[in-house]
């Protein structure tokens, strides 16, 4: 017997929730009447979903689920992995993209330091979890290090200049740490966890790791990059004057270029002007993600 209105009732919250922080910064949040009325009809129905949990006999999801302590600390563990995540997401391809410049193929080809990343932690987890028999907590703590050492190691690396093999180790340890912690979390997770409960607590796991943990982290992330790069935006602004010598050098540079290839002197201004505010914006976006990068770290 399957609780399907139990099942559209939490799929319309999962939607509801994904919509509310996927488009909730295009928006403009709650100057919008359309988030108003996602959060609305979120909250109404999630308390239709609860109800509906403790009222009937063979609910979707059984309150039962959340009596294993296993289960809730893998639930926390998942939610701060996809924070790792996010930013990584968000930032990465920012990054490759815009700063370094790379093209699609160049950007897809640092996912093979990643596929090395994944079979080494692959290797690992089966290794110390069915043959070794270690205890969690090492796994753990290796899975996070390896999350902590790829944030240490862009945080130095978050430059305009750097080669691509700079980005190969971060990318194989974000690799081994995703991986790990995934396979270690779910195993985490369904230890002491009765069959008659297994497929909702793999189903309260997809909620976490899928449909909120990683939208919420992603949006998360987006909206502190926003606000942190134009907080150091508008500090790195006010010293980009003439008397600044890296200012001057590029504004003058640009208007010769400019007056060299046959443009007016308006002109050469103009241009002189969007590269000493894309040069400004350039170094707010790096200071932003070390930032960030560091707080986590």
């Amino acid at each position: 017997q399957i609780d399907w209105l139990g099942m559209g009732l939490w799929s319309l919250v999962l939607i509801l929730i994904n919509f509310i922080f996927e488009y909730g910064k295009m928006l403009d949040w709650y100057d919008s009447e359309y988030i108003w009325v996602a959060t609305i009809a979120t909250i109404i129905l999630l308390i239709c979903a609860i109800q509906r949990m403790f009222g009937i006999r063979r609910p979707f999801i059984m309150p039962e689920v959340f009596r294993y302590k296993n289960l809730m600390k893998a639930l926390v563990l998942l939610a701060v992995l996809q924070i790792f995540l996010s930013t990584t997401n968000v930032i990465l391809g920012v990054f490759t993209g815009g700063i370094l410049h790379y093209d699609i193929l160049h950007s897809t080809s640092l996912n093979w330091a990643v596929f090395i990343g994944v079979l080494l932690g692959a290797g690992y987890s089966f290794y110390w979890m069915a043959v070794y028999r270690g205890s969690y907590k090492i796994i753990f703590f290796i899975g996070f290090l390896c999350f902590m050492l790829h944030h240490l190691i862009l945080y130095f690396v978050f430059q305009p200049g750097i080669a691509k093999e700079d980005l190969y180790l971060p990318y194989i340890l974000r690799g081994i740490g995703y991986v790990t912690l995934y396979i270690s979390i779910a195993l985490y997770a369904a230890e002491g966890v009765a069959f008659p409960h297994f497929f909702p607590s793999i189903t309260i796991m997809s909620f976490v790791r899928s449909a909120i943990g990683g939208t919420m982290a992603t949006s998360l992330c987006s909206n502190l990059m926003q606000y942190l790069q134009k907080k150091n935006l508008i500090i790195l602004s006010q010293e980009m004057d003439l008397v600044n010598p890296t200012a001057n050098y590029v504004f003058c540079e640009t208007m010769s270029r400019s007056l060299l290839s046959g443009q007016t002197m308006e002109q050469a201004e103009i241009a002189a002007t969007k590269a000493l505010y894309g040069m400004t914006n350039m170094q707010a976006m790096l200071l932003s993600w070390k930032e960030i990068f560091g707080g986590i770290t």
